[in-house]
């Protein structure tokens, strides 16, 4: 449970760490509010679990996903995949992210 909790936070302080670079960036202002079954990180029964995208940002779905080591490969669930494609989710990855210089992609 400490995980689910430890891993909703991590996607919280993403979100916000992009929005920060976007601002610097590209002078653009991010609203962020939450979506999907919960960001909180606290336990849900199964029947209130989705596969819908974490955020919305600027009325665009985004789902955040962490790698805490950096790898050249990764694997995502096929499941997930046709989640987001059918959500038209953007995906943000963050490789690297327990390391001391994480980067990011958006897929």
């Amino acid at each position: 449970m400490a995980d689910i909790k430890e891993s909703s936070h991590d996607e919280r302080t993403i979100i916000e760490l992009y929005s920060v670079y976007v601002k610097d960036k590209y002078g653009i202002e991010l609203i962020i509010e939450d979506n999907g079954c919960d960001n909180s990180g606290e336990f849900l029964e199964i029947e209130k679990v989705t596969k819908d995208a974490d955020f919305i940002v600027n009325g665009s779905l985004v789902e955040v996903k962490t790698i805490r080591k950096k790898l050249d490969m990764f694997r995502l669930k096929i499941h997930s995949i046709e989640a987001y494609v059918e959500q038209k989710a953007t995906m943000l990855l963050v490789s690297g992210w327990k390391t001391d210089n994480p980067e990011f992609t958006l897929i």
